[in-house]
């Protein structure tokens, strides 16, 4: 079953694939297709969000499949850079671990590998705050603490309203749980950029360790002042630091580099 999804400039050679971070909708990715206009861009909703809610359970192995299906179905010569926040870089790691053929390249950020908090207290958690997830105190109070624009409030609380607690707790639970593919025995895999947000939590900061550590050759920067959605908040920004590491310009000076090489 094909994920929904929508594309842009179709007839450009290069393909790129954005994958939205957990509980939202590869809507957060619009503002950057005008700035990426000479590429051909592809925005998925990953299962169980947004257009793809009915779509099959989420897992980030499955996700993983489908990104393989339409990378196959859809981008030029059945290769695509992949681009993804927070739970969408997660798939992209897993994409590019078991299809490592079907990528150029990937660009992570806001990808954690060290959970923040047990599965335990997760449950505690969901058990408050999935009854009254859906009042707007609740959801604005998510935002500022995730860094999302309010100008977004309409999309993210229709992204939290259209997902039951079932797939809520399923999401988190792939989140929490995620552990670095093993690309131990692979000879070649794609470059990895990696970035975090200066103001992320430490979780996140530390995992830049982990990808650093299992991917050689990997490029890792932190963005200074910018929360775990900076994509949203200075998408000018997210958008040129896509292009320079797609074509091999220098990336903005903005970004720090947590393992100069």
């Amino acid at each position: 079953m094909f994920l929904h999804h929508f594309e842009t400039g179709t007839k450009n050679p290069t393909t790129l694939i954005f994958l939205h971070g957990g509980s939202l909708g590869g809507w957060m990715w619009r503002p950057h297709v005008d700035h990426l206009t000479k590429f051909h861009c592809i925005i998925p909703d990953l299962p169980e969000h947004r257009g793809s809610i009915h779509r099959g359970i989420f897992s980030i192995p499955n996700a993983a499949e489908h990104m393989a299906e339409i990378i196959r179905k859809k981008a030029h010569g059945n290769r695509a850079h992949v681009i993804g926040l927070d739970l969408g870089g997660q798939v992209a790691l897993q994409l590019s671990a078991t299809a490592p053929d079907l990528v150029e390249s990937i660009l992570v950020s806001g990808v954690c590998t060290k959970p923040s908090i047990t599965l335990k207290w997760m449950s505690y958690l969901h058990k408050w705050i999935l009854p009254i997830k859906h009042h707007d105190w609740i959801i604005r109070a998510k935002m500022d603490q995730w860094g999302i624009p309010m100008k977004h409030f309409e999309e993210v609380r229709k992204d939290i309203i259209m997902q039951d607690w079932r797939s809520s707790i399923r999401i988190s639970r792939e989140n929490l749980e995620f552990q670095l593919p093993d690309i131990t025995s692979r000879r070649k895999f794609p470059p990895l950029l990696a970035i975090a947000g200066e103001r992320e939590g430490v979780s996140i900061q530390q995992s830049l360790i982990d990808l650093c550590a299992s991917y050689p050759g990997s490029r890792t920067y932190f963005v200074r002042r910018a929360k775990h959605n900076w994509p949203l908040e200075k998408p000018a920004l997210f958008s040129k630091t896509v292009s320079s590491w797609i074509e091999g310009n220098p990336l903005p000076e903005i970004l720090i580099a947590a393992n100069p090489r």
